[in-house]
């Protein structure tokens, strides 16, 4: 019997550390697709990223949502149960992005629509000014 109890507390704590097993991105475009993921943990490689509107233009960051109405979003995390940890990560957007998406929809920055997430040491940061 102990044998079995061995076994199935081996055979769960495997497949816990898999699902759970860090992973560290080198850009922005790598993290994107772990935004929609459920029990993800991920790891920004320390930096400092910008978001330009060039890359909103070339479709980069086309996420939506339909919360109340279509919002457009940057960083979109739907997915649930999941670790993000941007320490020493500083990551900026040029105030140019809020006029780069091609309709008038509302504009978030970043938004949280999964459930039980948790985004770790964020340091966003808007670069220009209400002129751009």
């Amino acid at each position: 019997m102990r044998q079995k109890v061995k076994l199935a507390v081996l055979f769960t704590l495997f497949f816990t550390g898999v699902a759970y097993a860090q992973v560290t991105v080198y850009s922005l475009q790598e993290l994107l697709p772990y935004l929609k993921r459920d029990s993800v943990t991920v790891k920004l490689a320390p930096g400092a990223y910008t978001i330009t509107a060039d890359g909103v233009k070339n479709g980069r960051f086309d996420d939506q949502t339909h919360i109340k109405n279509t919002s457009n979003v940057l960083l979109l995390f739907s997915g649930n149960s999941s670790v993000y940890d941007f320490t020493d990560v500083t990551i900026n957007v040029e105030t140019k992005v809020f006029s780069s998406f091609p309709n008038d929809h509302e504009f978030y920055e970043i938004q949280v629509i999964g459930s039980h997430n948790v985004l770790k040491n964020l340091t966003l940061v808007d670069e220009g000014s209400v002129y751009d």
